[in-house]
C-alpha cells in the first residue's frame, strides 16, 4: 500500500471510529495531569491513542522510505560509477573507483584490480554505451582511426593514443601538426608522426622538422634508411650522419643495418671514411666497418684489424677473410644473416 492511501484509510478509520463512539457517547470526560485539568469529548480521548499510532506509523513509514530512497539513490550513482569503471578501463585509464552500497562494493573492488580487455568480435550488451565503446575499440585495436568524442575519454588513455597514432597513418597535416607542437605530445606519437612524414614529405619538410625533435633510436634508423633510399642526391653529409648518430644509443646490429643500405648510396671512398670515423667513436660499428671493408675488397686494412683483435672477436669475418685467402669467392651476406 503506498504512503497516500495508508494515511487516507487510517484518517477514514479515525474519523468513522470518533463518530460512532460520539453516536453512543456524547459526553465529556476529563482528567487533572500536573493540577492542569484537560476535558475533551469522550470520542476524542478514544481516538487519541489511534492518532498518536497514526503519527508514529506515518514517521516510520517516512524514515525507512527515506533510508530506502537513499539506498536506491547510492545504488544508482554506484550503478553509473560501475559502468564508468568498465568504461574506462577498457580505455586504458586505470582511475579506482570507490563504491557505496554493500550491491556493487564487491564487485566494485574486483573490477578496480583487473583489466579488462575486448577481443571477440561479436562483444555485445545491452548497455549502449559500452556496447558502443566495444565497437570502437575493436576498430582501434585493428588501426582504424575513428571518432571517441562521444565517452569524454581522458587524453591519457591508452585507447585515445592508439587512435591518434592511427591516425598518423591518413593524415599529413595531422603528422605536421603533432611534430611542430612536441612539447604537448606523448613520445609514442611523436614517433608514429615522424615515420609517417618520412614516407610521405620531401627531405626538405623533414629536415625543417628536424631542428624541433628529438629524436630516439629507432627514429634516427628510419629516419638515415631513408635518406640512404633517395636515389637522385644525398641528403645528409657524413657529419651531419654522425651528429645524428652520436645522439643515440645503437648496437652492432644496427650499425650493420644502416652500413648495408648506405654501401647502395654512397661511394666506396665516402661510406668507407664514414664508417671509420664512426668505429672510431663506438666499438659497436667494428663489425660494420669491417662489412664495408669487405665489400669492397679492402683486404689489408681488414687485416690489420682482425690481426689487432682478440681471439673470440670478429669470429665470422675471420673465417671470411680465411675463405678469400684460400680462393673461396663469398660475402659476409652469403655466410651470416643480415637483417
Amino acid at each position: 500500500m503506498g504512503l497516500k492511501k495508508y494515511i487516507f484509510s487510517a484518517l477514514v478509520l479515525i474519523i468513522a471510529i470518533a463518530a460512532y463512539v460520539f453516536s453512543i457517547e456524547s459526553g465529556d470526560y476529563k482528567i487533572d495531569i500536573a493540577n492542569n485539568v484537560v476535558l475533551l469529548p469522550i470520542a476524542v480521548w478514544i481516538v487519541v491513542p489511534a492518532i498518536l499510532l497514526f503519527i508514529a506509523s506515518v514517521l516510520h513509514i517516512l524514515y525507512y522510505s527515506f533510508k530506502q530512497y537513499l539506498n536506491n539513490r547510492s545504488i544508482t550513482k554506484d550503478k553509473d560509477a560501475l559502468i564508468n569503471l568498465i568504461k574506462n578501463n577498457l580505455s586504458g585509464t586505470n582511475t579506482p573507483y570507490t563504491f557505496k552500497s554493500d550491491t556493487f562494493k564487491e564487485v566494485g573492488n574486483i573490477l578496480n584490480q583487473l583489466n579488462i580487455s575486448i577481443d571477440n568480435s561479436d562483444f555485445a550488451t545491452e548497455n549502449k554505451t559500452i556496447d558502443n565503446l566495444g565497437h570502437k575499440i575493436l576498430q582501434v585495436n585493428s588501426g582504424e582511426y575513428t571518432s571517441l568524442k562521444e565517452f569524454k575519454l581522458s587524453n591519457d588513455s591508452t585507447l585515445v593514443q592508439q587512435n591518434n597514432i592511427n591516425k598518423t597513418k591518413i593524415d599529413d597535416n595531422y603528422c605536421l601538426d603533432i611534430l611542430n607542437k612536441v612539447s604537448n605530445n606523448p613520445s609514442d606519437l611523436i614517433e608514429a608522426a615522424f615515420i609517417q612524414v618520412l614516407k610521405t614529405k620531401s627531405f626538405t619538410t623533414i629536415k625543417k622538422l628536424l631542428e624541433n625533435i628529438d629524436l630516439n633510436k629507432n627514429m634516427t634508423i628510419e629516419l638515415l634508411v631513408t635518406d640512404a633510399s633517395y636515389e637522385d642526391q644525398f641528403t645528409f653529409t657524413s657529419s651531419e650522419i654522425i651528429k645524428l648518430i652520436e645522439k643515440v644509443e645503437l648496437t652492432r646490429e644496427d650499425y650493420l643495418y644502416i652500413a648495408k643500405k648506405y654501401t647502395n648510396r654512397m661511394s666506396p671512398d665516402q661510406i668507407i671514411k664514414l664508417f671509420e670515423d664512426i668505429s672510431s667513436n663506438d666499438e659497436e660499428a667494428n663489425e660494420a666497418y669491417l662489412y664495408i671493408l669487405f665489400e669492397y675488397e679492402m683486404i689489408d686494412d681488414i687485416r690489420e684489424i682482425i690481426n689487432n683483435s682478440q681471439k673470440d672477436e670478429y669470429i665470422p669475418y675471420k673465417a671470411l677473410l680465411d675463405l678469400k685467402d684460400s680462393g673461396k669467392q663469398y660475402n659476409f651476406d652469403s655466410i651470416c644473416y643480415l637483417k
